[in-house]
């Protein structure tokens, strides 16, 4: 018998969308956006993740070749919504996104919840009463911890680890399960996107 540790979403004991909503309301009060990505991306995205390519969820009849896979992160929906906003001069956001990530072994593909982080630009404006400060990995972190204790998630651990979508990354585990990598992003992650300016990520296992 295999006794299964619990999802995130489930450690507040409520139903999957009233949870989501209470998290919704907390990264709204924090200046985050939600962002809604297509769970079909482009292949030439999940290659960046390198890992065995054949864990990929091919569709068998794509409309294009840039929409022939389902996403194995939420980090390019969210990558390509921050090089969206960067091309019309919106250079400080606050985006996350629920959404699920697929992968596949064999004939089996499995589906997951993730809820992602991102963080670009400054905390504020430049204004003549105060200088524009950078969004750092500490102010990530923090808000990773606001939506952890949220949860009425426990004891957690920290450690580094080497994550090929980050050129640093710390991994947050509760137990045995790892629950959150956070870091910056890979400068040539972000150069796929035209991005020129640091962009932090968290992606938590919902």
């Amino acid at each position: 018998l295999i006794h299964k540790l619990p999802k995130l979403r489930h450690l507040y004991g409520g139903i999957s969308r009233k949870l989501q909503d209470r998290i919704s309301g907390r990264l709204a009060a924090l200046g985050f956006d939600e962002i809604l990505g297509n769970s079909l991306c482009n292949p030439a995205h999940n290659a960046l993740l390198g890992g065995d390519p054949e864990g990929e969820v091919a569709l068998m009849n794509p409309l294009s070749q840039e929409l022939s896979a389902l996403r194995r992160d939420l980090l390019f929906s969210g990558l390509g919504a921050i090089s969206h906003n960067l091309n019309r001069r919106q250079q400080d956001l606050r985006l996350y996104e629920f959404g699920q990530i697929y992968s596949r072994e064999g004939t089996q593909w499995e589906e997951r919840e993730r809820l992602a982080l991102l963080l670009t630009g400054n905390q504020h404006p430049d204004h003549w009463e105060n200088t524009a400060k950078p969004q750092g990995f500490f102010d990530l972190k923090a808000v990773v911890a606001h939506v952890l204790d949220s949860l009425g998630a426990g004891p957690r651990e920290e450690m580094p680890v080497t994550d090929q979508r980050f050129s640093e990354a710390l991994e947050i585990s509760m137990g045995k399960r790892a629950v959150v990598r956070l870091g910056s992003v890979h400068p040539d992650i972000l150069r796929a996107f035209d991005i020129r300016q640091e962009v932090l990520y968290a992606d938590i296992d919902w």
